[in-house]
């Protein structure tokens, strides 16, 4: 069985998943407390718009916050490639949260 990536990919937990799978718990002490950081990078024509400033923005944000997720900025590109690719997409953005 194939999965159906067409409606947008996620990775949560170290997990890949279509978008509307994707939960977090509402007793998950970040939800609770809004501990929460983001970056947005835009995808046009099947590539990413200065994905490494997008990502270098989002780890100084995390940093400030004291978050400390065990992807590295690597493992991060790397996530963000497979989801576009997952999920086909060509024109779109990708939201990053921690």
């Amino acid at each position: 069985m194939t999965t159906d990536y067409s409606k947008g990919a996620a990775y949560l937990d170290g997990a890949f998943m279509p978008l509307a799978e994707a939960r977090i718990p509402v007793t998950h002490f970040g939800y609770r407390r809004s501990d929460v950081t983001y970056d947005v990078v835009g995808v046009w024509e099947g590539n990413f718009f200065r994905l490494d400033d997008h990502i270098q923005r989002f780890r100084a944000s995390m940093n400030r916050l004291r978050m400390t997720p065990p992807e590295s900025d690597d493992d991060i590109r790397a996530i963000l490639n497979r989801l576009v690719a997952m999920a086909g997409l060509r024109s779109s953005y990708v939201a990053m949260d921690c």
